[in-house]
């Protein structure tokens, strides 16, 4: 007949047993932490000046400016500034051949500066790029021993159109 002790002390080992053998098949849960990303402003200016040039060929080319940066115009705006009367009339000829590709007249963001004497308008659009790290691959037998959100949280940031509303603060205008 088995002691009372004995019959503890093997309850105990099969119950620090049983403690091991599910322990030993946990599962390894790394706090997740978000990417590092940067955000990298490109920005595409074109500067007019219609004295040393035609004003229909100043026209010309901003409409070329609209036809190649349309999505871009379309979807964050272009600032623009203008000086004197040649200014004032190629910033109404923009106005006029946006909308007949159906952009708004609040599209354009009129800035309050002063252009060099030479300048008669000027068109600026800022992107701003995502930059995210390189994930590193899983490896078999360590899952969860790597960043785990790291190739949803850059695939998240590389496909938001307007990443800088994202950053905390007044980023942007």
């Amino acid at each position: 007949m088995i002691g009372i002790s004995s019959r503890l002390a093997v309850k105990h080992l099969t119950t620090l047993l049983m403690l091991g053998v599910l322990a030993g098949c946990s599962e390894r849960v790394v706090e997740r932490q978000g990417a590092d990303i940067t955000l990298v402003p490109v920005t595409q200016t074109l500067t007019l000046s219609v004295p040393g040039r035609s004003l229909e060929g100043a026209e010309k080319e901003i409409e070329q400016f609209i036809q190649q940066n349309f999505a871009s115009i379309e979807a964050k705006g272009v600032s623009v500034a203008w000086s004197g009367s040649q200014g004032k009339k190629l910033f109404a000829h923009a106005k006029q051949y946006a909308a007949q590709f159906g952009l708004r007249p609040d599209t354009f963001d009129v800035q309050q500066t002063s252009l060099a004497e030479s300048e008669s308008i000027r068109f600026v659009l800022t992107e701003y790029k995502v930059v995210a790290p390189v994930c590193s691959y899983q490896q078999v037998g360590k899952f969860g021993w790597n960043e785990s959100s790291c190739f949803t949280d850059s695939a998240r940031w590389q496909s938001m159109v307007n990443p800088e509303k994202m950053l905390p603060g007044k980023f942007y205008k």
